[in-house]
């Protein structure tokens, strides 16, 4: 059901009450996910700049350690909290394009059996995700409270630490959204032939 048919249904008057609630949950889940969209594309973007700016910085760092004798300072520092916003800032399309990797052990069971796995997999993973953005949040205000910061470019460590706690909190959210939107297929199915 489309946005706009869900939305008619739920403000028509000609319609069983059960139908009502129906087409009112479609249009809230609707809506949620579109913006889930809209935040995982901005997030991806983020992250592809990273490594954009990541690969600039490198190689401005190894021509300048082997060409120039003068390599930038703290350069292995800024790659390192590069890579933790990138992977933390890409886990959440990730996740929901479910490309993470992957070992198919239950191929021989039946159609069913497996759809129900999989969502028990996706409630698992959100809880993991949720449990891993708290637990890292926990970490970012230990840092913050001991200020500690990279040794060379002097970067606060407790606000990557929150980035990363949110970007694992939204992965797991989005994938709670999901579930609860379509619990037998919350992720797009992973290709035998990609494996």
């Amino acid at each position: 059901m489309d946005r706009r048919s869900a939305v008619f249904l739920a403000s028509s008057e000609y319609f069983h009450p059960c139908q009502r609630a129906k087409a009112i949950w479609e249009a809230v889940v609707l809506r949620l996910l579109s913006i889930i969209e809209i935040i995982e594309r901005l997030l991806q973007v983020f992250a592809a700049l990273l490594l954009i700016v990541l690969a600039v910085i490198t190689l401005i760092d190894v021509i300048g350690r082997y060409v120039f004798n003068n390599p930038i300072g703290g350069a292995f520092e800024l790659v390192g909290i590069g890579m933790a916003l990138m992977i933390f800032a890409a886990l959440p399309r990730a996740t929901a394009e479910n490309k993470h990797i992957q070992v198919s052990l239950v191929n021989f069971l039946p159609e069913e059996v497996k759809t129900v796995l999989q969502a028990i997999i996706c409630a698992i993973t959100a809880a993991g995700f949720i449990v891993l953005g708290w637990r890292l949040l926990e970490h970012a205000m230990r840092l913050a409270d001991n200020g500690d910061f990279a040794m060379f470019t002097r970067i606060p460590y407790a606000p990557v630490a929150g980035f990363m706690a949110s970007c694992a909190a939204l992965a797991g959210i989005f994938l709670v959204i999901r579930l609860a939107a379509n619990p037998r297929q919350p992720v797009p199915k992973v290709d035998e032939t990609e494996s």
